[in-house]
């Protein structure tokens, strides 16, 4: 039998469809319409030739539809995402490009191994950003989310080396060192000439017989001044001056301490911080120290100081520079001691155990037999004390709050035969030499010895006496790193008057010294000295009877910098115009320079750091070398 014809095939029960157990094949028929009638239900159909579907609207697959070759559309964009009736998103192309993107929304093209946004519904660039969410996704050898993969060359916009956008105040020329301003602002760093000058005399603000002590300079052109209240208990009291010039203005005056304080008064400043540190006795039985910040000519006193419960009338503070500080006495045991403390930018005090240097230092009524001085080449404080008519030292280091003796146990003498009153240690940047004083016999005895290699001894320095007339009682002394000259106020015996000492160390270690008067009368007690770091000195003397202090500005003839501590910033690209914007590059980056030897170092160097101070004097060095 070749052919069947029938109208309708059955299973033999007449109640559902037959079975080909092996197959069915069609031979000339391009439909199954001309087969099957309404809904066919067929398993492992196989075309071997192209299967057409003309009228077919969807397909609906329970199973995975798999397409060997891939999928092929002839329309833009190929294939749509959707629900059961909505629209999501695209797979297509634009222009050779494979895109896939949301409906009205954004999509990612693939372009030449790198990832664009589009359009979601063409593919067409789009101005849209692409966010990936976290976690931070990154394509390799393309576009990036988050953090960049690869050297960033097909990047535009930005600079292959670091750099930084800023205003200038001031014109700045290209390829310049550069500063960054309190305000925000930079400026080129450049040297200015200043000329000699000297300011008239200027009270301070005070209400009761004043007893000037102290001072220290927190910038170029502002101090602060310690003054006793004699008639008001002694109180300790502060006020800001500015410096215009060489003229002087005072803010309100604040009072540290109301409760019978000082003979002594040291106070240094922290730079690192723009902290203030004051340390003073209190009528010779206990011994404190305060953190004070400055804001306009605003003195805040910080609550958290330290007492040391047990001083006579002589004390000294020196800082770091770094938030630390050493601080030296002598007890009513006689004792020399010393601790090591921080300070926070606010002003707060901690510190650590006390350690004794030595005993039997007999002070008497001598207010300035011991002092301390931090050299910041070796890390290191020497404090020098008087005992049995000479003038001993001790070296010790700082960690955080603990304090090592690195001397001999047995403190050395650096200046022999001298009298019972007054010591005075400064320490020269340039020369790495210490300046000791004492008072001799007649005059005033030095020596200028630096710390040997290993921090643990002071080696011996050139020596002399300054024969400017015999010291009675209280001397101070200052250095300013600007002009590298130290100054020594006194209250001369000989002459009866009191005496600016002006010194400049030699090459073998010697001094020379001029001298000026500062007063025709001799002020015993109510003496200061300070200086800016630039050449400015300021002096304080009380009158006669007492009753106001006259300051003084004296400026010398120095060269100056604007480079201050930690302000450089970079070196500038292009010239930038006053008030315009500029680019700066920063460390990592370089700049080109003329007349440089290659294979040296170069350095836009600030002279040292304005915490090199030592007894009630404070340096601020900024100059380009």
């Amino acid at each position: 039998m070749s052919r069947i014809k029938v109208d309708r095939i059955t299973d033999r029960a007449g109640t559902g469809e037959p079975l080909f157990p092996n197959g069915v094949k069609v031979v000339g028929l391009t439909s199954l319409s001309n087969v099957v009638a309404g809904i066919a239900t067929f398993e492992n159909v196989s075309v071997g030739g192209t299967l057409t579907y003309e009228d077919v609207t969807n397909i609906d697959s329970i199973g995975v539809v798999t397409a060997r070759n891939g999928v092929k559309t002839n329309v833009s964009p190929s294939i749509t995402i959707r629900d059961d009736s909505t629209e999501k998103g695209y797979i297509g192309f634009n222009a050779n490009d494979p895109f896939i993107g949301r409906k009205d929304g954004v999509g990612l093209s693939f372009q030449n191994n790198k990832i664009r946004p589009v359009d979601g519904d063409d593919g067409t660039p789009s101005t849209n950003t692409v966010d990936l969410g976290e976690p931070t996704y990154k394509f390799k050898d393309g576009y990036f989310a988050g953090s960049l993969y690869g050297d960033g060359s097909q990047l535009s916009g930005i600079e292959s080396a670091p750099t930084i956008q800023a205003v200038a105040n001031g014109a700045i020329a290209a390829n310049k060192p550069v500063r960054l301003n309190e305000d925000g602002t930079i400026s080129e760093i450049k040297n200015t000439n200043l000329s000699a000058a000297t300011g008239s005399n200027t009270d301070i603000p005070h209400q009761y017989d004043p007893i000037v002590k102290a001072a220290v300079w927190i910038s170029s052109t502002k101090f602060v001044l310690f003054w006793i209240a004699d008639d008001d208990s002694d109180k300790l009291i502060a006020a800001v001056g500015t410096a215009s010039g060489t003229s002087i203005t005072y803010g309100s005056r604040t009072v540290i301490d109301g409760d019978n304080t000082a003979y002594r008064v040291s106070a240094v400043y922290d730079s690192s911080l723009d902290v203030v540190l004051v340390a003073y006795n209190s009528q010779g039985s206990n011994a404190r120290i305060k953190g004070l910040t400055v804001s306009g000519t605003t003195i805040t006193v910080n609550g958290t100081d330290h007492s040391t419960g047990d001083a006579t009338s002589t004390c000294d503070i020196a800082s770091d520079n770094k938030g630390g500080f050493v601080y030296a006495w002598v007890n009513t045991s006689q004792q020399w001691q010393v601790k090591a403390g921080t300070v926070t930018a606010a002003g707060a005090i901690t510190v650590g155990t006390a350690i004794n240097i030595a005993n039997s230092r007999t002070i008497s009524n001598d207010w300035n037999t011991m002092r301390i001085c931090y050299d910041n080449d070796s890390d290191a404080w020497v404090t020098i004390c008087r005992f049995n008519n000479n003038t001993d030292y001790t070296i010790v280091t700082r960690s955080d709050t603990i304090v090592t003796r690195v001397s001999a146990v047995t403190p050395p003498t650096i200046i022999s035969s001298t009298q019972n009153s007054n010591v005075n240690i400064v320490y020269y940047e340039t020369e790495k030499r210490f300046l000791i004083t004492s008072k001799g016999t007649s005059g005033i005895k030095y020596t200028t010895p630096r710390m040997n290699a290993t921090t643990t001894a002071l080696d011996t320095g050139g020596n002399g006496t300054w024969s400017e007339g015999n010291q009675d009682n209280a001397g101070y002394m200052a250095y300013d790193i600007g002009s590298n000259k130290a100054f020594y106020i006194f209250a001369n015996d000989t002459a009866g008057n009191t005496k600016l000492l002006t010194i400049t160390l030699n090459t073998n270690g010697t001094s020379s010294v001029t001298s000026e008067e500062l007063a025709s009368y001799k002020e015993q007690y109510g003496l200061v000295v300070a200086c800016n770091g630039e050449g400015m000195v300021l002096t304080g003397v009380d009158k006669g009877d007492n009753s106001d202090v006259n300051t003084r500005l004296k400026q010398l003839a120095v060269t100056v910098s604007n480079l201050k501590a930690d302000t450089f910033i970079g070196i500038s690209g292009d010239a930038i115009s006053d008030s315009a914007s500029g680019t700066i590059k920063v460390v990592g980056n370089t700049a080109t320079q003329s007349g440089l030897t290659p294979s040296k170092k170069y350095y836009v160097q600030k002279i040292p750091s304005p915490h090199y101070n030592c007894n009630f004097s404070q340096c601020h060095s900024s100059r380009v070398s």
